[in-house]
């Protein structure tokens, strides 16, 4: 089915089982829209079963043939959704709901052994007491419903095999581990007129058109964040054999670093102007296991009279990055707002 066109992105495509969404975009810079691709992957959080760093998933019993940490594994790479959450995530309490899985070969017998999502039962816990409520947490295979395989009690084994699993929900980003990981697919890729074809695959939870609004509302965020950075002071001189500023940003990569130094470059050096202000700017990440990336600027200055003084470089170089960093900002909300002007699904998620 597609949807109505606009300037920026046209030629919606959304795929039978709702989950595929494929998109033309106009008129946006590569960087701009490699760093929307990169932050659906990476920066969109989430909710899972927490199997490393955070372990939430407790084995109780298993007598089956698979060992305990390759169920805690595969269980935590289950994706999984509160409805509560996904539509207001500040007012949903993870903690108060738990998962559990109780099932041995006997009671799995009219399913020919298999353990699946379906088996879970969910508990809210309220003042204290836990009720059970409607197991609506996972995604099901399109065409014929199925929910996603765990396990099976093969009927060769035991009839002894039993499994007793409880599970808590924690939060994060791909970033962090792939469990929290949105997406099934993410890419994009230039055609010859200088638009960008883009796909989002979901991972079955989310509305791939909300991973689309929700990779610009975190892009935005990063914006403000490194505003208030440079506003606050950072910069340091650089220890070479010319005058520039370094700005070191923590928790950042090179989905910003490439995005601010595209964005200045092409208003310094593009067809209208010739560096009226700086001579350089870069960006590069001091170490592949370091997030953190480091922005320099060189300023333009007057051969007859170069600023001397430290304070009054920084300060003018924090200034015009500043500048830039909003007006990069701005761009990215009339962005947002041309997506957000489209016609999409209103249901938030695909479990709905």
């Amino acid at each position: 089915m597609k949807s109505e066109l606009s300037d920026m992105f046209t030629n919606l495509e959304t795929s039978e089982n709702g989950k595929t969404l494929q998109f033309k975009i106009n008129d946006l810079s590569t960087s701009v829209v490699n760093g929307l691709r990169r932050t659906i992957l990476n920066d969109i959080l989430n909710i899972g079963f927490g199997y490393e760093p955070e372990k939430t998933i407790k084995i109780n019993k298993n007598t089956t043939a698979l060992h305990d940490e390759f169920l805690a594994h595969r269980i935590s790479l289950l994706p999984v959704m509160l409805k509560n959450w996904a539509e207001a995530p500040g007012q949903c309490e993870i903690d108060d709901y738990i998962f559990r899985l109780k099932v041995s070969q006997k009671s799995q017998e009219s399913k020919n052994g298999h353990v699946t999502t379906d088996d879970f039962k969910v508990y809210h816990i309220v003042d204290g007491k836990e009720n059970e409520i409607l197991n609506d947490c996972f995604p099901k295979e399109y065409k014929y419903k199925n929910a996603i395989l765990i396990t099976r009690f093969p009927h060769r084994d035991s009839i002894s095999q039993e499994l007793d699993i409880e599970c808590k929900l924690t939060k994060g980003t791909h970033a962090k581990h792939a469990c929290f990981s949105p997406t099934v697919i993410c890419v994009a890729y230039e055609n010859e007129d200088k638009s960008h074809n883009f796909i989002v695959e979901s991972m079955g939870i989310w509305q791939p058109n909300r991973l689309v609004s929700k990779g610009f509302d975190n892009l935005l965020y990063k914006c403000n964040h490194i505003i208030t950075v440079l506003r606050n002071g950072e910069g340091s001189k650089y220890d070479g054999n010319y005058m520039a500023i370094d700005y070191t940003l923590k928790n950042e990569s090179h989905t910003m670093g490439n995005m601010i130094q595209e964005w200045v470059y092409n208003h310094e050096f593009g067809k209208d102007s010739k560096g009226k202000n700086i001579t350089h700017i870069s960006y590069h990440e001091p170490h592949p296991l370091e997030n953190s990336i480091i922005i320099r600027v060189v300023l333009k200055e007057s051969k007859k009279k170069p600023i001397t003084d430290f304070d009054e470089y920084k300060d003018k170089a924090t200034n015009l990055l500043v500048n830039y960093v909003y007006s990069l900002k701005e761009h990215l909300e009339e962005c947002s707002q041309n997506w957000l002007d489209l016609k999409h699904p209103e249901k938030i998620t695909l479990l709905e």
